[in-house]
């Protein structure tokens, strides 16, 4: 007999208000990963050893790419999103047997419509603020000093 277990949704942030909001937000569990050792053996606790099934990088930065190596185990999916520019050294034995690895650049329609059904059924929420497009350099800025929380949506003015 096949009994599935309920997923576990670990979020990791060096950044504490950021982790408050994703616990707010549903995250099972938040680590902070400022150090990186430390965090790994406190998702190996939070996974019984066992690693993680699905290590989503939404930033593609080195330190966030090599605590994803560390966190696969056999079987595992490794979706790196962001565009942060790490890099893995993938050989024979540098990952564990059967994961899986992908770096879409964006997801497929049928992807697209579920998260739009989720969102429809208050399963997932996005923080977002709007700006004016003019002030696009200022976001970019604000976005990369952390001080927009969620996302942020520049709108252009209308024709």
């Amino acid at each position: 007999m096949f009994v599935a277990q309920r997923t576990r949704i670990i979020a990791c942030d060096v950044d504490q208000a950021r982790l408050d909001q994703a616990r707010a937000l549903g995250a099972d569990h938040t680590v902070n990963t400022r150090d990186a050792d430390h965090a790994a053996d406190e998702i190996r606790k939070i996974t019984g050893a066992r690693g993680a099934a699905l290590v989503l990088d939404c930033v593609g930065i080195q330190p966030t790419i090599d605590l994803g190596a560390k966190l696969l185990n056999r079987n595992s999916s490794w979706t790196i999103v962001g565009l942060g520019g790490g890099h893995h050294d993938f050989h024979h034995g540098s990952t564990p047997y059967g994961v899986e690895v992908t770096i879409p650049y964006w997801g497929s329609r049928i992807e697209l419509m579920e998260v739009i059904a989720m969102a429809r059924d208050g399963r997932i929420h996005v923080e977002t603020t709007e700006f004016p497009l003019e002030q696009a350099n200022d976001v970019y800025a604000d976005l990369k000093n952390g001080k927009i929380k969620g996302r942020a949506v520049l709108i252009p003015r209308a024709a």
